[in-house]
């Protein structure tokens, strides 16, 4: 969970089920919760950022490549393909 510090507001990182995360939106102020994007893949929670604000969220995360999986192809050399995102929540 990460809190704006100028603002009343947060971010939920919630892993599950499996290697699914969901972010939510969360509005300190009035305790309302509003359900934000699911993503399927690897989350770096320790990497991820709010703004001072409250409406800029930054996550690192990363996706198996379809050749890395095993069952995918005869080799085996997998790569991610990993990003640093920018959310603007409002």
């Amino acid at each position: 969970m990460l809190l704006a510090s100028k603002a009343p507001v947060g971010v939920v990182i919630r892993r599950g089920p499996s290697k699914w995360w969901h972010l939510t939106f969360w509005e300190t102020g009035q305790d309302h919760f509003t359900s934000g994007q699911w993503f399927r893949g690897s989350m770096y929670p320790s990497k991820c950022d709010l703004a001072p604000d409250g409406k800029l969220f930054s996550y690192f995360a990363g996706k198996r490549s379809l050749y890395g999986h095993r069952h995918s192809r005869p080799f085996r050399n997998s790569h991610r393909d990993l990003r640093m995102v920018v959310l603007e929540l409002r």
